[in-house]
């Protein structure tokens, strides 16, 4: 027995990284991520609420793109908790747009991290289970890095946007030699924590 499942949900996240000295912004790098079968197989294994695959920040310094069979960075600088573990949800609106965007911020202390990030991720508390990871790369999409000197702090923001199915998906299944008409709908659209 198959059932249709109807539209797929979408998914995209992305990255921003913040140089801080003395409290001001001097580099500044946003970028889409890619999210890894584990991270797509966790999401599905939570019930919303996505602290449970987004408690730490991981950022290092490797250079290879990346895949979505990655469970950990190339090469691990430093590990970050995040600084708003309620993190902030948002339903951004029905029509072609709909959707909801689950938002942390990750700040890692003054020296914690020293040098060129090149890479970057999201966890869930065990660093080796990566829910996404990306390349830094700048406005023309080239690989780049952001650089971290010993008086400056690394702040990390993740957003994650989920778009939910607004149609219905219908069909029929047999069972046991009777046919039985269904219908799909996907629930709490507008209650952004039921789906990030």
């Amino acid at each position: 027995m198959s059932i249709n499942l109807g539209p797929k949900i979408g998914l995209s996240g992305r990255y921003t990284l913040e140089v801080l000295r003395a409290g001001e912004v001097t580099q500044r790098e946003s970028f889409d991520n890619l999210i890894t079968d584990w991270g797509l197989n966790r999401l599905g294994a939570t019930s919303g609420y996505g602290t449970s695959f987004t408690g730490c920040c991981v950022v290092g310094s490797g250079n290879t793109p990346a895949m979505v069979s990655d469970l950990g960075l190339v090469n691990k600088l430093n590990t970050s908790a995040s600084d708003s573990p309620s993190a902030t949800y948002v339903y951004l609106g029905a029509g072609q747009n709909h959707g909801s965007k689950y938002t942390k911020v990750y700040t890692f202390p003054l020296g914690a991290v020293v040098g060129n990030v090149a890479e970057v991720g999201v966890a869930d508390t065990n660093t080796s289970n990566l829910f996404s990871r990306a390349l830094v790369v700048d406005s023309e999409g080239l690989p780049t890095v952001v650089t971290v000197l010993a008086e400056e702090m690394l702040r990390v923001t993740y957003e994650l946007t989920v778009y939910p199915p607004l149609g219905d998906a219908t069909g029929t299944f047999t069972l046991a030699g009777v046919t039985y008409n269904y219908t799909l709908r996907a629930a709490y659209v507008i209650d952004p924590r039921y789906w990030v």
